[in-house]
């Protein structure tokens, strides 16, 4: 897990670029410079990093979700697709980063209903065991548009100091929604993050 704090996004990415190349092979940097890079819209530089990184680490599915993130984010959805077969063959239905991508695909391609029905199987999953992140349960409300549900379970991950609400600060900070909405810019102030003061980098 690596987490770097810094005064603006570009620091941010500027401190990570420094990190991986004096050590090309950490897979947790490459996970939190995609990261930084979608979410300040850098998409091709994204997508470089991720394809970097499936040539390293081509067996470890983190790398596999992040490259589907990135072609996702580019309008690729074709190679989106071929990672989440990827993923879904190399771990489970159950694992975080297949309903993540899953629910993305979805929300970028229309299909709500096929969504809400993975969202429903991860809370009712949540509601026997409770191991389900409140961060993934939060993105998949995002996926089928009902941002306050959203913004319910991030705050959850904050609460209960999951290490996933860094991710959540990240990928949402710019939505021109989400990012906008009082109830958010509440919570990024409860986490230290209001205005343009810091922002947390976290890849895993």
């Amino acid at each position: 897990y690596f987490i770097v704090v810094c005064e603006a996004p570009s620091a941010a990415i500027e401190e990570l670029e420094h990190a991986e190349r004096r050590d090309p092979l950490a897979l947790n940097v490459k996970f939190a410079i995609v990261e930084m890079y979608l979410a300040t819209g850098r998409v091709t530089e994204a997508v470089a990093t991720a394809e970097r990184m499936l040539q390293l680490h081509s067996t470890v599915p983190g790398s596999i979700a992040y490259a589907g993130y990135a072609y996702l984010a580019a309008g690729d959805i074709g190679r989106a697709d071929r990672m989440l077969t990827q993923l879904r063959a190399m771990t489970s239905d159950d694992f975080w980063h297949v309903f993540m991508l899953q629910v993305r695909i979805d929300a970028t391609t229309g299909r709500l209903e096929h969504a809400r029905q993975l969202l429903n199987r991860v809370l009712h999953k949540n509601e026997t065991d409770e191991t389900v992140s409140p961060f993934v349960i939060g993105t998949g409300y995002r996926a089928v548009g009902e941002t306050q549900q959203a913004i319910d379970w991030w705050k959850r991950a904050v609460e209960q100091h999951h290490p996933h609400g860094g991710q959540m600060t990240i990928q949402w900070r710019s939505d021109p929604i989400i990012g906008k909405d009082p109830r958010f810019l509440a919570l990024l102030k409860r986490m230290g993050l209001e205005g343009g003061g810091k922002t947390t980098a976290a890849g895993q």
